[in-house]
């Protein structure tokens, strides 16, 4: 009788520790890489981003034509477009440039000169003089362009933050370079003006909103 009991709990007890072993956590909260091949995966979207994430995916966005030499004007109204070029690759490459220009300028509350930036008059002095005039605010210029998922995305992108535990976006960068899985942007730090940074960075990593593309 007593050898059946013994060889009964080593059976249970070899059962136990093999499904334990073979337990695997597949919560999205776990982690923010799939893997090190792969681009980070964004937070969760609300309801509401969601909504809108789907009107943009669909026909409802409006496309309006950029013509050379000629001023075109996206108002705080004017939500839901994204913008058309013969050209779009050059004109990614012309509006990078002339971001890159500004590398070093200090940081300025409402600034949109070289005299200082903040991270919304960087971008906005940038395409303004290249003829475009956006919303001025990170979160309207959030409410433009097409949403693109991390791992599609291209130089002239912008790339929004939910910083300092905000819950709606209060910072972007405009994407520089896409290389593997990291994806370097332009913008202005309110600590150290404006640099170029990366989302391997853990500060930008954790507090990435979304991506746009407003140039297509």
């Amino acid at each position: 009788m007593k050898p059946l009991l013994y060889s009964l709990l080593l059976l249970l007890l070899f059962a136990s520790c093999k499904s334990t072993s073979s337990t695997v956590s597949t919560s999205k909260k776990t982690t923010l890489k799939t893997n090190s091949n792969k681009f980070i995966v964004l937070k969760e979207k609300s309801e509401e981003q969601k909504a809108r994430i789907d009107k943009k995916d669909s026909k409802e966005i409006e496309v309006i034509k950029i013509v050379p030499n000629k001023k075109l004007v996206v108002s705080n109204y004017n939500y839901d477009v994204v913008l058309s070029s013969n050209n779009a690759k050059k004109l990614c490459n012309q509006l990078v440039d002339d971001a890159l220009k500004n590398i070093g300028s200090p940081y300025k509350s409402g600034g949109i000169t070289k005299k200082g930036y903040d991270c919304s008059g960087l971008i906005f002095t940038t395409f303004k003089n290249n003829d475009i005039i956006l919303p001025r605010t990170s979160i309207d210029m959030s409410k433009i362009g097409r949403f693109i998922e991390a791992n599609d995305a291209k130089k002239g992108d912008f790339i929004f933050f939910k910083t300092n535990g905000k819950t709606i976006i209060n910072h972007l960068g405009m994407i520089v370079d896409v290389d593997n899985n990291e994806i370097k942007f332009i913008h202005s730090s309110s600590s150290k003006g404006v640099i170029i940074s990366s989302i391997n960075e853990s500060y930008y990593s954790n507090c990435i909103a979304q991506i746009n593309r407003i140039i297509e």
